[in-house]
């Protein structure tokens, strides 16, 4: 189940989706489900602030090819 976008993830009962997706975005950990390509299909919250990205939007449109963590300016 956990290789599916939370929008296609097929549960009978609505409340256990909700239950899962509250513990995705609540969870302290880096958490994310990424295809074969190498894209990122979701992150949670922590995953992005651990790459050091603003948005998931921002992490989904990068590959696992490249590096993921961001530059640092030299200071």
């Amino acid at each position: 189940m956990w290789w599916k976008s939370f929008t296609e993830i097929h549960v009978d009962n609505g409340d256990t989706q909700r239950k899962l997706k509250t513990l995705f975005d609540k969870i302290k950990d880096a958490v994310f489900v990424a295809s074969t390509e190498g894209k990122f299909l979701e992150i949670n919250k922590a995953g992005i602030a651990l790459f050091g990205y603003e948005s998931s939007e921002e992490i989904k449109a990068i590959d696992f090819e490249k590096p993921i963590i961001p530059a640092l300016d030299a200071a």
